[in-house]
């Protein structure tokens, strides 16, 4: 596909099933040690019971149809889709005792997957599209064939630093690009001007530009192959970018994913995160309330977190855990919290209250069991 005037535009391609073999960054050759010690059995002390996880993920698919129904009934029109994708997502959000980071970064850690958190099938009809924002005169027009003749796939824009500067620099033209691409990549080398050129629209949401190497060995020329290695590799990962904060938010798949995938994924990232300590684990849509699936209700002093000596998933509790009053667990409240209805909630709540007083009452009729026998015994 000739280049269009001021772009460097990639024609569609078809998928090519390709062996990969990359040299892997620090971040990749840590995250494969996990993997392997997980093979070996020193698996994550961050237990999350999959029952759990499959209520979790079906509360939020259930709120999400209704949230669609509302908006059904409220406009009068049927929707175009049967669903929102954008409310399809499924995110982990973690909740930690420190910082996840020592300082500011702009650049995203990635944890390689076991199934791609992408629409790779290019039948579907909304396949993963990707754009990559180069360096200027990085690309020319021999280079550009090049690619085009190596069906990278996925792979449908090339934008130069000068085009964000110029053709995009507007917010509405940067929203429509947003929009347009599911995925966005950049040349290492370019990631720590594009917070500036971008703005909040991509750095407050899912789509952060995330850093690949696009040069040869030595350097000095774009290389198709690397290039093409690292989009496959990206692809098959999840990234998020390390706060001073305790907060993060990894996508963990889709609502339209198999179950196992989701376990797969879901005890990929939490081998990852068992370097920190971790508090609570949520699951949620982009726009639902967040349902707990494990809390960690270790109470630590001071000088444990300003001295860095919180020990690392250990003392730790399920989110659902068997309660002797009549209070909602984390994980309870969090369902509630999906209820569009006072109705709804209530019902979670007199059932848990009456299971609470039949619990209590078949413990009183055991206790003055006993004592009758003591006194007759006697």
């Amino acid at each position: 596909m000739p280049a269009k005037r001021g772009s460097k535009r990639v024609k569609k391609v078809k998928s090519v099933k390709t062996k990969v073999h990359t040299k892997e960054s620090p971040e990749v050759k840590e995250n494969t040690t996990l993997k392997e010690n997980l093979k070996d059995g020193n698996e994550s002390s961050i237990r999350v019971a999959e029952k759990i996880v499959d209520k979790a993920v079906l509360e939020l698919s259930k709120w999400n149809d209704r949230k669609l129904q509302k908006e059904q009934d409220k406009s009068g029109k049927l929707a175009l889709f049967d669903e929102d994708s954008k409310d399809l997502c499924l995110y982990l959000q973690a909740t930690s005792l420190k910082f996840f980071a020592k300082k500011q970064s702009l650049k995203p850690k990635g944890i390689k997957l076991k199934h791609s958190i992408n629409n790779l099938d290019l039948d579907d009809g909304e396949p993963c599209k990707v754009c990559v924002f180069v360096k200027d005169n990085t690309i020319d027009e021999s280079l550009l064939e090049k690619i085009e003749a190596e069906n990278i796939p996925h792979l449908e824009k090339i934008i130069p630093a000068k085009e964000l500067k110029t053709t995009y620099k507007s917010f509405e033209a940067r929203r429509k690009l947003w929009e347009k691409y599911e995925l966005f990549l950049s040349d290492d080398y370019l990631i720590t001007t594009l917070p500036k050129l971008l703005g909040k629209r991509f750095y407050g949401s899912a789509k952060f530009p995330i850093p690949i190497k696009v040069y040869s060995k030595d350097k000095t020329a774009v290389s198709v192959q690397t290039l093409k290695n690292q989009i496959l590799k990206v692809l098959h990962s999840t990234y998020f970018i390390p706060p001073m904060g305790v907060n993060i938010s990894l996508k963990l798949g889709s609502l339209k994913q198999d179950r196992k995938n989701l376990h797969d994924n879901l005890n990929t990232i939490i081998n990852y995160l068992s370097r920190f300590p971790i508090r609570i684990l949520q699951l949620k849509l982009e726009t639902s309330p967040s349902i707990p699936i494990y809390v960690n209700r270790k109470v630590h002093s001071d000088e444990e977190v300003i001295g860095g000596k919180l020990p690392v998933g250990k003392d730790t509790e399920p989110a659902l855990e068997k309660d002797d009053s009549d209070e909602l667990s984390l994980y309870e409240r969090g369902l509630i919290e999906l209820a569009f209805d006072e109705e709804e909630a209530r019902k979670v709540i007199d059932s848990k209250r009456a299971k609470h007083k039949k619990r209590k009452h078949i413990e009183e009729e055991g206790s003055s069991s006993q004592d009758l026998g003591k006194k007759i015994k006697v």
